[in-house]
């Protein structure tokens, strides 16, 4: 192997790195905004006051503003996870690209394609890689996201209606958003990141999900 593919290969596997890095960070944050949600419904463990009061140095909570720019927030986050997930894939079909065209022997080719897999939580996704070949371990990380997205997207929306009494600002904003979700959702469906079924199956669940919570919460109708 000479020493511009070494470069290539050292280039496209940093890349996968970085762009793995820059994918769970902003999974963390969904994470933190499905959970975030909840709590603030739900009242869970008085939460909302406890965030103010150490975070923010308010002594009261204040539900309108939160409402109002969490839905913007989910949306903006959202929207970047699916561009990150497209060049992370990308970058991953890359390496092993590499690896298959300049290995010079097959020795060669097992010894680097051990080092293709990063750490992110996505390389379940991946066709090829240890945690894809698991149908129980991709089936149950299937089941995560798509819960994930579908609870911080209803949380929000809800949380919005429910603040504003469904007066005219807050629905037409809602239904925008609602919108912005469901087309994002469609290029999902169609999006070449994710190789298979599984990009249709994140998408069609989540929307099933994002519909079904956001009756369920005016079901439940949480103060």
């Amino acid at each position: 192997m000479n020493e511009d593919f070494e470069r290539l290969l050292e280039l496209s596997f940093a890349q996968a790195e970085k762009l793995a890095v820059a994918l769970e960070r902003n999974w963390t944050i969904h994470l933190v905004l499905a959970a975030a949600g909840l709590a603030i419904v739900f009242d869970v463990g008085n939460l909302p006051e406890f965030l103010v009061k150490h975070f923010v140095d308010q002594d009261t909570f204040e539900r309108k503003p939160v409402a109002l720019i969490l839905l913007p927030i989910v949306l903006f986050y959202f929207m970047k996870f699916g561009h990150l997930l497209t060049s992370f894939f990308d970058a991953r079909r890359l390496v092993v690209e590499a690896v298959e065209k300049y290995g010079d022997t097959p020795a060669e080719q097992a010894l680097l394609s051990g080092l293709e897999e990063t750490t992110s939580f996505f390389e379940v996704f991946f066709p090829g890689s240890d945690p894809y070949k698991n149908e129980t371990l991709r089936f149950v990380a299937l089941c995560i996201v798509s819960l994930v997205f579908s609870t911080e997207q209803a949380t929000a929306i809800y949380l919005l209606i429910q603040t504003y009494n469904a007066n005219y600002v807050s629905i037409v904003m809602t239904v925008s958003i609602l919108v912005c979700f469901f087309l994002l959702y469609a290029a999902f469906f169609k999006s070449r990141a994710v190789a298979g079924t599984v990009g249709k199956k994140v998408a069609a669940i989540s929307c099933i999900l994002l519909i079904a919570g956001i009756l369920l919460l005016f079901f439940l109708d949480p103060k």
